[in-house]
């Protein structure tokens, strides 16, 4: 008895094409999801990162204050100030005029974040500088110049907190960090004696988290 192959061929051929079919279905739904994903993603990037070169440019104005000047993308404090010889403490003189800008540099802030309702975070570098006019007695390698500018940074940080309600360590919207560059870092003046400085960065975090 002869049997028909073609009774056999074309349910077996519809079912695999059906199977080919939802293989492709679902296969083209998990592709549609990862990449609209993979959009979101990348939109939000580039979203944050708008929001973060207006927020630069707008820090930027901070040089029209007068109290600071842009050098290599951060903010020097424009106040000639001097130093006892291996001193860290603030003298009386420029006491005043440092405790300003202090005042100036947290309302300039506040402001932004008023600006952006908790959308935004701040990291805030306060960089001492020392100047290398003990080459004799103290190396440019010495641990003594990175302590010295650090202990000088902390100085005006505590100074500008009895000028003001300068944000504490523990704010949730401001981190202060105090560092100190020594002898070396960025951009130093030719003039060594004009390295007894103070550097600020002002680093925005865009996102409530």
């Amino acid at each position: 008895m002869k049997h028909d192959n073609n009774h056999f061929f074309w349910p077996s051929f519809v079912d695999l094409l059906t199977g080919l079919f939802v293989v492709m279905l679902v296969l083209f739904v998990l592709s549609y999801k990862l990449l609209s994903e993979e959009k979101n993603k990348v939109y939000e990037k580039l979203k944050h990162y708008e929001e973060f070169t207006r927020i630069e440019k707008q820090i930027s104005a901070l040089d029209s204050s007068g109290y600071f000047v842009n050098k290599c993308g951060r903010h020097v404090l424009k106040i000639d100030i001097m130093f006892d010889p291996n001193q860290s403490v603030i003298l009386e003189p420029y006491k005043d005029s440092l405790g300003k800008s202090g005042i100036f540099l947290k309302r300039f802030i506040d402001s932004l974040l008023n600006m952006y309702e908790g959308k935004i975070k701040f990291l805030v570098v306060i960089e001492g500088n020392a100047a290398n006019t003990y080459d004799n007695k103290y190396p440019k390698d010495s641990n003594y110049g990175y302590k010295l500018s650090y202990d000088r940074a902390l100085a005006l940080y505590n100074l500008w907190r009895n000028y003001t309600d300068f944000y504490s360590t523990q704010n949730d919207r401001v981190e202060i960090l105090i560092a100190g560059s020594g002898f070396s870092g960025l951009c130093r003046e030719t003039i060594e004696e004009k390295n007894k400085r103070f550097l600020i960065q002002i680093i925005p975090k865009v996102g409530d988290k």
